[in-house]
C-alpha cells in the first residue's frame, strides 16, 4: 500500500519515471548486469573505501562523516519501522527485479531475505550514502578525476537504484533528506 501511495504521489508531481528508466536500461546489452553488480557491491564497498580513505587522508574531517553515517543509519531505521514500503520490484506494479534476473543473486531468497528487510525502501540509503560519499570526494580529494567521480556518483546511484527496480525517486529524495538531517546533527555534535 505504501508503494502505491508513493507512485500516486510521484504521478501527481509528474516524476513517475521508474518504468521508463528500467525499460530503457533493459534495452542496452549488459547494462542490467553491470547495474545489478554495482547495486550489490557499491553501497557498502564504496562507502567503506571512502570512509577509510578519509580517515587516512583527512583524519580531522573523519568524525563528522562517521557521525553522519551513524545518525543517518539510525534515522533510516526509524523510517523503515514507521513507513515500511516495498521497493518497485516487490510492489506488484510490473517492475522487474533486474538484480536477481541478471546477476545470479536472488535478492528474495530465504538466505538473503534473512539478512535484510525487503520492505525498507524508504528512505533509500543507497542514495543517501552515495550522496555523502560524493560530497566527501568532491570536498576532500585533490585529484580532479576523483572529484569528478565523486560528483557523478550520486546521480549514477540514483539511476542504478531506479533502473534495477530497487527504489522509487521518492525513496532517493527521502534518503537525501535523511542524510542532510544527519549531517546537521553531526555538525551540532562537532560544535558541542
Amino acid at each position: 500500500d505504501h508503494a502505491a501511495d508513493i507512485v500516486a504521489l510521484e504521478r501527481s508531481f509528474n516524476v513517475f519515471v521508474e518504468h521508463a528508466v528500467q525499460q530503457w536500461a533493459a534495452g542496452i546489452p549488459a547494462l542490467p548486469t553491470f547495474l545489478g553488480l554495482f547495486y550489490i557491491t557499491s553501497h557498502l564497498g564504496l562507502t567503506s573505501a571512502a570512509v577509510v580513505w578519509l580517515h587516512r587522508r583527512r583524519p580531522e574531517r573523519f568524525p563528522v562523516v562517521r557521525n553522519t553515517l551513524v545518525f543517518a543509519t539510525a534515522l533510516s531505521l526509524l523510517g523503515y519501522v514507521l513507513y515500511p514500503a516495498a521497493p518497485p520490484r516487490l510492489s506488484g506494479l510490473g517492475f522487474v527485479d533486474t538484480v536477481s534476473a541478471h546477476t545470479q543473486v536472488n535478492l528474495s531468497s530465504d538466505l538473503l531475505g534473512s539478512l535484510y528487510n525487503p520492505f525498507a525502501a524508504v528512505p533509500s540509503m543507497h542514495f543517501g550514502y552515495a550522496l555523502l560519499v560524493g560530497a566527501v570526494l568532491v570536498a576532500h580529494a585533490h585529484r580532479p578525476l576523483v572529484r569528478a567521480l565523486g560528483a557523478l556518483y550520486p546521480p549514477f546511484m540514483l539511476f542504478d537504484i531506479v533502473a534495477t527496480g530497487n527504489h522509487f525517486v521518492f525513496d532517493a529524495a527521502a534518503g537525501a533528506v535523511v542524510m542532510a538531517l544527519a549531517w546537521w546533527l553531526a555538525k551540532r555534535v562537532e560544535r558541542a
